[in-house]
């Protein structure tokens, strides 16, 4: 990550909020109205100075534009059905005008999960139907492109997207670094450069970043990650899905010879692995079946989950649901250990009772429709401790009649997949262990990133895609727009717990066990880092850790 630059960021210990490009934040009694005060003198990195005209234009011209945002602005814009507005008070004052009330707006802002909420104006423009459409069909034509929407997303970044930060070197940055070598789909390595226009500066008043490049190198297999970690060729490594806790005594027994130490992460993740079953699958048949939470339960019965830990977490965990970690003030226990404990007789006895009794010449259960009852797990091949705990996940439901398919891909192929809804089940980590309100993808489906059920996310978005979801689903909704709605903590409090005990009684995911023991590794050669760091999507690691005062010791020690 080369830059966290919101209106408002966490502090690093990400317990609070504090003022970042805007210097000050008002907030009407009724949290209706969001008035900002930007810091004078910040500048984008080709020397033009940021103003409110560059939100004004991103929040109007992109978040509210059809051909760029097709389906409306992001949520944290959006109460009782309607936008926000957005109203200019001077080149450094704007504000934001709700319908109703928006909760977690200001906390909204400063997650990892939010979009950036601005761009250049004066570089944007020029991709711009409304501000350029004499010389756009001359652009679109040198890139390549048909439509003007993409040729703006490629050289700027539509609603929600950063792929113009990556891609385009002549983008203006607000952050520390900006990109002089791009990735271009090929790419093995992306090199950013130091922002000389960078607003931030030290206690002695010495511009930042201290780091004048960064490199990232582009490495597909995990393995070879490994290795040049191992052999100090990395100098921070932040890959919690692919260091796991049994690849911990390979680096500490290297440490001296590749130079570099660990850094605990304090989890936001709560199961260390998901399994989300697709309920809205596109085989009927299947859809059906595994949308029986009796079903789900007798899945998760048939896991032998003190075996997957010690086997593949060297006895670091405890078999867990998908749910609050035990630290967090919406910790539930019954949600964190339901159908948890190994009973493979009382899951056959179940799949039994529910009429699949049938079974083919290897044992295994059939569907109604005389099919074999596999259900294939997408899983992404640089995340290998998921793909060893799906094996063994493979032998305990084989155990019940059950065929489980290991289907290890490329993260391209793996979201095409989840796009398409062209699955059974999906692998994944466990987010919303902490933050929850802010992330709570694994309890109500507000995001496609909720894979059990994206169908009723793009339902609750207005996107005609859409799956109308069942009744419990919709009071989730309902629950969770009056948390956006209310600016009393103690009432979204309650309000969310009801939506943990829907959440539950549901039970719409598969946990293994309580993430525990997660590490990044830096180089010694880099000082000024934290002793301890946040393993979070909503507190975007190492994002707030004042990355750009990070600097290269004179002589590692």
């Amino acid at each position: 990550m080369i830059g966290y630059e919101p209106l408002i960021a966490w502090s690093p210990d990400g317990k609070t909020l504090v003022p970042n490009l805007a210097e000050h934040v008002e907030v009407s009694p009724d949290s209706r109205v969001f008035a900002f005060r930007l810091r004078p003198g910040v500048k984008w990195s080709d020397g033009q100075p940021l103003t409110s005209d560059d939100f004004v234009f991103w929040y109007n011209d992109v978040a509210l534009n059809k051909a760029l945002s097709p389906h409306g602005p992001p949520r944290l814009f959006i109460t009782e059905g309607s936008p926000a507005r957005i109203e200019k008070i001077s080149d450094l004052e704007f504000r934001y005008i709700f319908k109703s009330p928006a909760g977690l707006f200001r906390t909204q802002l400063a997650s990892g999960m939010a979009p950036a909420l601005v761009q250049p104006k004066h570089y944007a423009v020029q991709f711009h139907e409304r501000y350029n459409k004499k010389d756009l069909t001359e652009r679109m034509r040198s890139a390549g492109v048909s439509a003007w929407a993409r040729l703006y997303g490629r050289m700027v970044g539509a609603q929600g997207s950063d792929a113009g930060l990556w891609t385009n070197p002549d983008l203006p940055t607000l952050n520390a670094w900006k990109i002089k070598t791009p990735y271009d789909g090929s790419a093995t390595e992306v090199l950013a450069i130091r922002n000389p226009f960078y607003w931030k500066v030290d206690k002695a008043g010495n511009q930042l970043p201290y780091i004048d490049r960064m490199a990232f190198t582009i490495i597909g297999d995990p393995e070879v990650l490994k290795l040049m970690t191992m052999n100090g060729q990395m100098d921070f490594v932040y890959q919690p899905q692919n260091f796991g806790i049994s690849d911990k005594p390979f680096f500490f027994d290297r440490r001296k010879f590749g130079n570099y130490h660990f850094i605990p992460l304090n989890a936001d993740v709560s199961a260390a692995m998901v399994i989300s079953i697709n309920l809205l699958n596109a085989d009927l048949v299947k859809r059906g079946v595994l949308g029986q939470k009796a079903v789900r339960i007798a899945l998760s019965l048939a896991i032998n989950r003190p075996r997957i830990i010690d086997i593949i977490y060297t006895g670091q965990g405890i078999p867990y649901q998908m749910a609050p970690r035990p630290e967090s003030p919406f910790y539930n226990a019954r949600m964190a250990t339901q159908f948890t404990q190994y009973d493979p007789a009382t899951a056959n006895a179940i799949l039994d009772k529910l009429g699949y009794r049938k079974r083919d010449a290897d044992g295994f259960r059939l569907l109604p429709d005389g099919r074999q009852m596999r259900i294939v797990v997408d899983v992404r091949t640089d995340t290998k401790q998921q793909i060893d705990v799906l094996e063994l996940i493979k032998r305990d439901w084989a155990e019940i009649g059950v065929n489980l398919y290991v289907n290890a891909m490329d993260s391209g192929l793996y979201l095409q997949r989840q796009r398409s809804n062209n699955y059974d089940a999906v692998s994944n980590v466990g987010a919303g262990g902490l933050y929850e309100m802010l992330n709570p993808r694994q309890y109500v489906p507000i995001s496609d990133a909720a894979l059990y059920g994206i169908g009723w996310s793009r339902w609750y978005a207005g996107d005609p895609r859409g799956d109308r979801p069942p009744l419990p689903t919709r009071l989730q909704f309902a629950l969770y727009d009056q948390i956006t709605n209310t600016p009393d903590p103690a009432i979204q409090t309650e309000l969310f717990r009801r939506i943990l005990t829907i959440s539950a009684d549901e039970f719409r995911l598969i946990g293994i066990s309580l993430q525990s023991g997660g590490y990044a590794i830096a180089s010694n050669r880099i000082a000024n880092l934290p002793d301890t760091m946040i393993d979070s999507i909503i507190y975007p690691t190492p994002g707030p850790s004042n990355l750009s005062a990070w600097f290269i010791r004179s002589k590692s020690r």
